[in-house]
C-alpha cells in the first residue's frame, strides 16, 4: 500500500489578548559555587527532577 503525502500550507493569525499575564514567581532558588538555579511556580515536575538529578553529582 502506497501513501501519498501532501504539503499543506497553513497560516497562524495573530490573536490579540487583553489579559494581563502575572509575572512568574520564584518557588525555589538553588545556589552553588558553579550554578545559580531558579525554579518558578508552574514549572514541569519532569524538568525540575531532571535538573536536580543533574545537579546532585556536582554538589558536595
Amino acid at each position: 500500500m502506497k501513501e501519498n503525502r501532501e504539503v499543506v500550507q497553513i497560516a497562524l493569525e495573530k490573536q490579540t489578548s487583553n489579559k494581563r499575564v502575572a509575572p512568574a514567581k520564584v518557588a525555589v532558588r538553588i545556589k552553588t559555587d558553579l550554578q545559580d538555579i531558579f525554579v518558578y511556580n508552574g514549572a514541569s515536575q519532569y524538568l525540575v527532577q531532571t535538573v536536580l538529578k543533574e545537579l546532585m553529582p556536582h554538589v558536595s
